[in-house]
C-alpha cells in the first residue's frame, strides 16, 4: 500500500499494525486519526508538510508468529516553519521480522523547520528480527532535526521486581509490553 498525504495545519495520526489485535487505543479527542492495519505487509507512506504546518505521527507495530512487515515513512518539509515528530514503537515476538525506514527530508530554501524521528524496538524472542533505518536528508542549515533508534529486550530487573510482588512471569512480561506501547499515546494528548 502506497499513500501520500499533504499536511496543512496541525495533524495527529496514529498507525497501528497489530496482527494479534491486542493493542487498544485510548479514548482520544476527535482531532486524532487512528488507522488500524492488520494485514498490510508492505506499507509506504509519505507526508508533505506545507508552510506553518505540524504533524505528530505515532506508529505501533505489534508483531507475532511469522509476521513480516516492510514499512517506509517519509516526511518532506515543503514549506518553512513546519514541525514534525514521528515516534515508532515496535514489539516483535516469535519469528516476526520488521524492516522500518523513516526519512525526514528538508529541501533547499525551506527554513526554520523542526523534525524528530525516533524508533524504539522491543524484541521478545531470540528469533525476532528488526532492521531500523532512520534517515535525515537535510539540504539546509536553518533547521533543527534529530533521529535515533534503539533495540532492546525486556529488562530482567523490572521482570524480577514485578515477580517479587507476586505477579507471574507471563503477566509481568505483558505489563512491561503494555507499558512500552502505552508510552507512545502521550504524544497525541
Amino acid at each position: 500500500m502506497v499513500t501520500k498525504i499533504e499536511v496543512d495545519g496541525t495533524k495527529k495520526i496514529a498507525i497501528i499494525i497489530d496482527s494479534s489485535k491486542s493493542v487498544v487505543a485510548p479514548k482520544l479527542n476527535n482531532s486524532v486519526k487512528i488507522i488500524n492495519l492488520d494485514s498490510e505487509r508492505s506499507l509506504d507512506i509519505s507526508f508533505d508538510l506545507i508552510k506553518n504546518s505540524e504533524l505528530t505521527l505515532v506508529i505501533i507495530h505489534n508483531l507475532k508468529d511469522l509476521d513480516i512487515i516492510k514499512q517506509k515513512v517519509k516526511i518532506t518539509h515543503i514549506g518553512g516553519n513546519s514541525k514534525s515528530k514521528v515516534t515508532v514503537h515496535s514489539v516483535l515476538d516469535n519469528q516476526s521480522k520488521l524492516c522500518f525506514t523513516g526519512v525526514i527530508h528538508n529541501p533547499k530554501k525551506i527554513d526554520n523547520t523542526v523534525a524528530e524521528l525516533i524508533h524504539k524496538t522491543l524484541l521478545l524472542s531470540d528469533e525476532a528480527e528488526v532492521e531500523s533505518n532512520p534517515e535525515l536528508l537535510i539540504d539546509n542549515d536553518q533547521v533543527k532535526c534529530a533521529h535515533g533508534s534503539t533495540i532492546s529486550a525486556l529488562d530482567k530487573k523490572e521482570l524480577f521486581y514485578l515477580q517479587s510482588r507476586g505477579i507471574n512471569k507471563k503477566e509481568a512480561e505483558q505489563i512491561l509490553v503494555n507499558s512500552f506501547i502505552n508510552q507512545i499515546w502521550q504524544q497525541l494528548v
